[in-house]
């Protein structure tokens, strides 16, 4: 009997910080989920942001193959997604999208029956992604009445009303969501088809505001509302230098940044009752990962862009799957996030594409990985769109305006940029990559640069192009620091 699958993805969800919280048990749903399932502690994604990630994810590609990133933002690959091919052996297929990459507007719905985001509160046909903030409730509905059935226009006037003043409250957004996701899965309790239901929780991004029960779990004492009110959580504005934080600033956005995990782990939850109660959880498998993880501070930078240090590329990787991974299990051999592609086509019954660029890495299987790669392959935001948001340019971007590619083994980690420079880390004894050793270490370099070479890692600048991005969707894309 083919499972029921449900992934997953915890946006900006980074490994440092959520191991820690499972092991103290402070994210009682995941570690319960943890403790029935198996762990891949050594999990990387391909790329350290949400549109290639999410990408590698639906494909088993990195994103030089699948050629969605931000030089070109379309996604249409030329293998089938994951929901296309569940789709072709009978699966049903949905999902709840928090983050604005992940939507039909960039072509993510491929496959899906039904792909709806955090911003809708009913399940409609009606896609309301491109609806700008000025359009009134009777433009959205003229602007859609092709679209529109009569029986669907009082969910769509909702649902645009909703979206325009609703959703923007972090409260709303996941709670919505999963209150969406749990009657999704409770109606479909009665049907002999299986179905594959795709979740992003953005709740983790940047700004980190948890509501106050999980902000009171991790903050220090006397921190009272006005002193974190004062944080600037504008990371762009810090990377270019035009904003100071300090150490404790850091300090008080990583206990916010708990509290938003703790948040999330609270909705994984209600999810996990309902399969109880609905009788489903035997017979259905859940893959829970994060897309990338983020940088408070570290290595000088915040948000997750313009680099490739494990604090944005090492990330969850939680596989709960009664009929296929015994409980409790730790594998701390090397996956990468696209191998859940080929894991979750056998758990439905099918394989995956027989191309070089296409992970066959299947973890049902346990086929795991010597060395893990990611690429980094424009920078975003561009440097246009931040010369845009500064009056004057900050000489200090410069230095951001590359690709990067890298390699990494259990002792090495390579790190090589498109305006020349590497970086060489002795992760074994230096895990936050704080000593750069390139110089000192020349035929480490040379090797791990060859494997890349062999394994068709790419480099090659690709300038950054903004491509046809709708004005609401730049809106919603803007308030997340993208653009």
């Amino acid at each position: 009997m083919r499972p029921n699958i449900i992934l997953m993805v915890l946006d900006s969800t980074r490994a440092k910080t959520i191991y820690p919280l499972i092991e103290q048990g402070k994210l009682p749903a995941l570690q319960l989920i943890a403790e029935e399932g198996v762990s891949f502690t050594s999990a990387f994604t391909t790329s350290p942001w949400t549109l290639p990630s999410h990408a590698s994810m639906f494909t088993g590609q990195r994103a030089s193959d699948h050629q969605t990133h931000a030089g070109t933002k379309r996604f249409d690959p030329d293998v089938p997604t994951i929901a296309e091919s569940l789709s072709e052996v009978g699966y049903e297929t949905a999902g709840i999208s928090g983050n604005a990459w992940v939507s039909r507007n960039f072509g993510f719905d491929r496959g899906f029956d039904n792909l709806s985001m955090k911003w809708d509160y009913y399940w409609t046909d009606a896609d309301l992604s491109s609806v700008s903030a000025a359009d009134s409730i009777s433009e959205t509905v003229t602007k859609f009445r092709e679209e529109i059935t009569p029986r669907e226009l009082p969910k769509t006037v909702v649902n645009a009303a909703y979206g325009k003043y609703l959703s923007k409250s972090r409260k709303m957004g996941g709670k919505n969501t999963t209150r969406r996701a749990k009657k999704w899965i409770a109606n479909r309790s009665g049907s002999d088809d299986p179905f594959f239901f795709f979740i992003n929780y953005l709740e983790p991004h940047l700004e980190y505001w948890p509501p106050e029960r999980y902000r009171k779990m991790f903050l220090s004492d006397g921190i009272n509302t006005g002193q974190l009110d004062k944080i600037n959580q504008d990371p762009w504005e810090y990377i270019a230098g035009q904003s100071e934080l300090t150490e404790e600033d850091f300090e008080l956005l990583a206990q916010l940044y708990a509290g938003e995990i703790a948040y999330v782990d609270a909705l994984i939850g209600q999810l996990y009752q309902t399969l109880e109660e609905c009788g489903l959880l035997e017979e259905t498998c859940l893959v829970i990962t994060g897309d990338h993880g983020e940088n408070i501070g570290d290595h000088g930078l915040m948000d997750h862009q313009y680099s490739l240090y494990d604090t944005l590329l090492h990330v969850p990787l939680i596989i709960q799957s009664p009929e296929v991974f015994s409980g409790g299990t730790q594998v701390s051999e090397f996956v990468e996030v696209r191998d859940i592609y080929p894991t979750i086509l056998d758990l439905a019954g099918q394989k995956p594409p027989s191309r070089a660029d296409v992970s066959t890495h299947n973890l049902v299987q346990g086929e795991y990985r010597e060395f893990i790669c990611g690429e980094y392959r424009a920078p975003q935001p561009s440097m246009d769109s931040m010369n845009e948001k500064f009056e004057e340019f900050p000489e200090l971007l410069h230095q951001y305006d590359r690709t990067l590619r890298c390699i990494r083994s259990h002792k090495w980690k390579v790190i090589e940029g498109s305006d020349g420079t590497v970086e060489l880390y002795d992760v074994s004894s230096d895990p936050v990559e704080s000593r750069n050793i390139a110089d000192q270490n020349d035929d480490v370099v040379r090797e791990h640069i060859g494997r890349m070479d062999q394994r068709n890692v790419a480099l090659a600048y690709r300038s950054n192009e903004k491509g046809s991005i709708d004005e609401k969707s730049r809106e919603r894309l803007e308030n997340l620091g993208y653009i």
